[in-house]
């Protein structure tokens, strides 16, 4: 088993110089303007610019029940290279058809039931999930609950979100 580290919510010249000096696997650029990570596509573009291809090939793109407007008007502003979906797998299999870039579906886990059991388009992003009153789908700084993994044969490569 190999473990990749995903830096998500970066926002500026300096978060995204320390993620890549720190070694991560995967810079996270938040497209959700509820987050209180949100960052444009035109403020990632500029940042992926300055970093150049060694970022480029990193930059996740996390977005929440986007339209393809959104994510096609995302592209063209920052060239991401992985799309991170929270919508249904149905969706974010549509998406990586559209835009033909890797996606990985973000899984919301209360109990085993929420797990998996069969691939989902290109990777898992798994966290606890949300409560009501967060207000966001995830990144709300929830202790994930191992129980519900004790058992759970991964189908395919996964994260585990943090936030």
């Amino acid at each position: 088993m190999s473990v990749g580290i995903k830096i998500c919510g970066l926002k500026d010249h300096e978060n995204v110089a320390a993620a890549l000096e720190s070694g991560a696997d995967w810079i996270g650029f938040v497209f959700y303007a509820r987050s209180p990570r949100f960052v444009t596509p035109q403020e990632v573009g500029a940042l992926l610019t300055r970093f150049g291809d060694s970022a480029v090939r990193r930059a996740v793109g996390l977005f929440v029940k986007p339209s393809d407007d959104e994510i096609a008007g995302a592209l063209a502003a920052a060239p991401l290279s992985i799309l991170q979906i929270y919508d249904s797998p149905e969706r974010a299999a549509e998406i990586r058809q559209r835009f033909g870039l890797p996606v990985w579906v973000s899984i919301a886990v209360t109990t085993p039931s929420d797990l998996p059991d069969a691939p989902l388009c290109d990777g898992l992003v798994i966290e606890p999930a949300a409560r009501t009153e967060d207000g966001r789908p995830g990144g709300n700084g929830r202790i994930m609950d191992w129980a519900p993994l004790k058992s759970w044969k991964a189908p395919q490569n996964w994260l585990l979100a943090g936030g």
